[in-house]
């Protein structure tokens, strides 16, 4: 199978943006990118897509032994978070509101790690670290349920294990697929080497209660709250923030009907921000820690912010010009300032 196909598969999650191009524009992106995964994620598996992927990664080098790492039985009390909390295969035991319980790591220029484990809730996130820059990632599913599209540094929930070929109590084994990324700039594409070496790792967890993840201490200063940038590309519609005497009272607002709406939120704090569009609600954007988003585009990005795209059909109501969308916003948890900025980029 050839390299432009395993290429295709990396660039949607690993790709930089021209440097030329305005920050929000190369924000935006961003969330776009991960708006799209977000609804493709039951239906990103393919026949071909994992042929590529077992192709190259699985035939370009012999493989390395990874090391599998399952974790200790639950503990009856839960740690506080410290320099010394433990970690497994590079990822720590607890990670964006989970608790790993299984993980494995490889080193390149190994570019395959499996990690057999027994789900024991329908609920499960997948976390893959990478110890360097340059690394693009897929998980081969059992069962032949196709490839699951990560980033190294992102985490993904799957909400129900048996869209994604595993039953809850029936061992399996999820392989961690890595390759080269690629170079995106305002005419091309360019195909960047595979690092020499660093280690990368597939880690599984369980979703656990807000009260049981140790979140760090807060800082002294919260972070400010980006807003709304200039963007050439979309119109701000719309800022939501929350009450400043109350910061987890839910906030309604009405906007002018559009077929392409775009939603960013920004939290100082940890929590979870729900947003529902026409009384249904469409995104909950989780935190769990009081890092502001990073400065310039990295591989932390996909976990520090959140957005999500509504377009003309993703409802039950689409609507038509001269309606108007209610949109309420719901925050739980958080202890801080939040804003919800609603950007309108046309036609889609």
């Amino acid at each position: 199978m050839s390299e432009r196909l395993l290429r295709e598969v990396f660039e949607d999650h690993s790709a930089t943006p021209p440097a030329s191009m305005p920050q929000t524009v190369r924000l935006t992106d961003v969330h776009r990118r991960i708006a799209r995964t977000r609804r493709r994620r039951t239906l990103a598996a393919t026949a071909t897509v994992a042929a590529a992927i077992l192709a190259i990664a699985g035939g370009a080098v012999a493989l390395r032994g990874p090391s599998a790492l399952p974790m200790p039985p639950t503990a009856t009390t839960e740690p506080s978070p410290s320099p010394t909390a433990k970690t497994f295969a590079g990822i720590p035991e607890y990670v964006e509101g989970a608790r790993v319980f299984a993980a494995a790591s490889g080193e390149l220029p190994t570019t395959s790690v499996k990690l057999r484990f027994t789900p024991t809730s329908k609920r499960l996130a997948i976390i893959v670290r990478c110890s360097v820059p340059g690394i693009g990632a897929g998980i081969e599913l059992p069962n032949s349920a196709g490839i699951l599209g990560v980033a190294c540094g992102a985490d993904v929930v799957l909400d129900n294990v048996k869209y994604h070929g595993m039953k809850v109590g029936e061992p399996v084994t999820l392989t961690l697929k890595v390759g080269p990324t690629s170079e995106r700039t305002e005419t091309t594409i360019r195909q960047l080497p595979l690092p020499e070496s660093g280690t990368f790792s597939l880690g599984v967890g369980l979703p656990v209660a807000f009260e049981d993840f140790p979140l760090p201490p807060r800082p002294d200063t919260l972070p400010a709250l980006p807003g709304a940038r200039p963007n050439t590309k979309a119109k701000v519609v719309k800022i939501v923030r929350n009450d400043p005497a109350d910061p987890r009272a839910p906030v309604t607002v009405t906007i002018p009907w559009a077929a392409n709406l775009n939603f960013d939120v920004h939290q100082q704090t940890p929590g979870t921000v729900h947003v529902s569009l026409d009384g249904k609600e469409f995104m909950a954007c989780e935190k769990w820690d009081y890092a502001p988003r990073s400065a310039q585009l990295t591989e932390k990005d996909f976990s520090d912010g959140c957005g999500e795209e509504r377009v003309l059909g993703d409802t039950d109501k689409p609507g038509r010009p001269g309606d108007t969308l209610t949109v309420r916003v719901r925050p739980e948890h958080v202890t801080g300032d939040w804003e919800v900025i609603i950007l309108d980029f046309g036609n889609p």
